[in-house]
């Protein structure tokens, strides 16, 4: 081999080497942009779906304030008629409620549900649910001073429920 044909083959594998290294920077540089992509898409429909299961929980709110209007008090925890966790009923039974709240939630069942009496029998109460897309975002649809975190204040209307407390919404 030349001194010539040497020289060559060195820049050729060292050239093919920068070509190489330029190659793999692109590709991780694409899967991050990708990546970054997908997380904020995945927000945007998480905020998305906490924005019409909100809406929902706000006619349900509204149902329940109905519902009080025209019977003096809400749903009542046990005894009839008490709120059922899986249906929403009595209130789609007597046309307060309409909504399609049950698709949003986790196993189309709220979580839990109270009319504490300490205001006089089923004259407050709560409801809270989780949403099946992401289980770390629950929701508490409210009338009550005695309403999980709430911590003694009286609460009235949707509450998004975070870690350090409570957003209205």
């Amino acid at each position: 081999m030349t001194p010539a044909t040497q020289s060559a083959d060195s820049m050729r594998s060292h050239s093919s080497g920068r070509g190489l290294r330029f190659t793999l920077i692109a590709v991780g540089l694409t899967c991050a942009g990708i990546a970054l992509g997908l997380k904020a898409l995945k927000t945007s429909q998480l905020r998305a779906e906490v924005e019409l299961a909100a809406r929902e929980a706000q006619s349900l709110y509204e149902g329940f304030r109905k519902f009080e209007e025209h019977g003096g008090a809400y749903p009542n925890s046990f005894l009839t008629p008490a709120f059922e966790l899986d249906s929403a009923e009595p209130l789609r039974r007597r046309g307060y409620y309409r909504g399609q709240i049950q698709s949003r939630i986790a196993n189309g069942r709220f979580d839990d549900y109270d009319a504490p009496d300490d205001r006089g029998l089923n004259k407050e109460f709560w409801l809270e649910m989780t949403l099946a897309v992401d289980p770390s975002v629950r929701l508490l649809v409210v009338r009550s001073d005695d309403a999980p975190l709430s911590g003694g204040e009286w609460l009235d209307g949707v509450y998004l429920v975070r870690r350090n407390g409570l957003e209205k919404l």
